[in-house]
């Protein structure tokens, strides 16, 4: 009982502090309006009662702005309504000043600690990216060492002919370049959760993306057939090409991460009505209509795929990066072991262009 009872009073004490420190900011500014009521000669004052209730919002939440709201009512009556230095309200006009005061007060603690909440929001952004920013330099760094070395091992003769230094210096680079997926995707997570993702934007060729893409990840997908079909003469796309080359990795990752090996996966460009649409399409384990609905969101993965090891972030971020860029992500799939067929759709850089001009011509008007 008595360790209940501690515990109990450990969670009560901070928030009574709270609350008596509002109350003491109210006693402070009623002290203050006494002052100037009695020797001032001051009849007009009961918005200095709002004061209180705004720093108790912002510095210690709206429990003890709340406080803050209902105990100011007395002072305010004592002090400012007549007959003064009596609590009886009797005027309906003096009735509804008070409910005015009490809606007021409501509506400033919200936004006050509104306010708070989004400065500890975007202080913990901040420290968030530094961390992430300052281990994946620390991880990257030897890890380059590690791929460089287990790279140059790996074509030396002495290593070639010797198949068990060949299987372990191959292992140690396959580790060394998912850890360094891992990192990125890491990096990637961070950016997608900061509040506002700002793509630097300029005419790319679909082509280059998806050549780079897919050089990015040849070796995570080389165990598959692979077939690349991209139309002629296709658009610009007026993007930022390494967030949708991030995008697309993303999305070629997914489609050999889980198709059986020696599978096919196709992936062609072509334009339409102003639009450029990118499609991966793959003969892997597919999606249910409820695995498409969630698909999207971040650290999902459904009950088939636990076996595969992955964060459940990669089409999150892919949809994250797409979707910053005008673009849209859209997964198609006949149902559980009929593989899956995953869209990115982009405005071309003539539909951005008069789009823009659109725009600039409204604003003119």
């Amino acid at each position: 009982m008595d360790k209940w009872m501690l515990k109990a009073w450990e969670w009560l004490w901070p928030e009574m502090r709270k609350i008596l420190s509002a109350l003491l900011l109210v006693a402070i500014v009623s002290f203050a309006v006494f002052l100037l009521v009695h020797y001032g000669g001051v009849t007009r004052a009961s918005v200095a009662f709002l004061l209180p209730v705004v720093i108790a919002a912002i510095r210690w939440g709206p429990v003890a702005a709340m406080a803050a709201t209902i105990t100011g009512v007395v002072p305010m009556v004592f002090l400012l309504y007549d007959p003064i230095y009596d609590l009886k309200v009797s005027d309906p006009q003096q009735v509804l000043d008070l409910g005015l005061y009490v809606f007021v007060a409501v509506v400033v603690s919200r936004l006050a600690a509104q306010l708070s909440e989004a400065r500890v929001r975007a202080e913990a952004n901040v420290l968030r990216q530094a961390v992430v920013d300052s281990v994946s330099h620390e991880l990257r760094t030897p890890l380059a060492s590690i791929l460089g070395s287990a790279t140059v091992l790996d074509s030396a003769e002495p290593v070639a002919n010797d198949r068990r230094l060949a299987g372990l210096v191959h292992g140690i680079r396959e580790e060394a370049e998912r850890l360094d997926r891992e990192i990125q995707m890491l990096l990637d997570a961070s950016r997608v959760s900061v509040d506002r993702i700002e793509p630097k934007k300029d005419l790319a060729d679909p082509a280059d993306i998806i050549n780079s893409a897919i050089v990015r990840r040849r070796r995570h997908i080389s165990g598959h057939s692979l077939e690349l079909e991209i139309a002629e003469d296709m658009p610009f796309v007026f993007v930022d090409s390494a967030m949708i080359e991030q995008a697309l990795v993303q999305i070629v990752d997914n489609a050999g991460k889980y198709s059986p090996s020696s599978s096919h996966i196709r992936v062609d460009a072509r334009a339409s009505n102003n639009h450029v649409t990118i499609t991966v399409t793959d003969q892997g384990a597919g999606f249910t209509a409820e695995e498409i609905r969630g698909a999207r969101e971040r650290f999902f993965r459904g009950h088939r795929h636990t076996l595969v090891t992955g964060s459940g972030l990669g089409l999150w971020i892919a949809n994250a990066f797409i979707a910053a860029n005008n673009g849209v992500l859209t997964i198609e799939s006949a149902g559980p072991g009929r593989g899956s067929t995953v869209i990115m759709t982009l405005p071309s850089a003539k539909e951005t262009t008069d789009r823009l001009e659109s725009a600039n011509a409204r604003n003119d008007d």
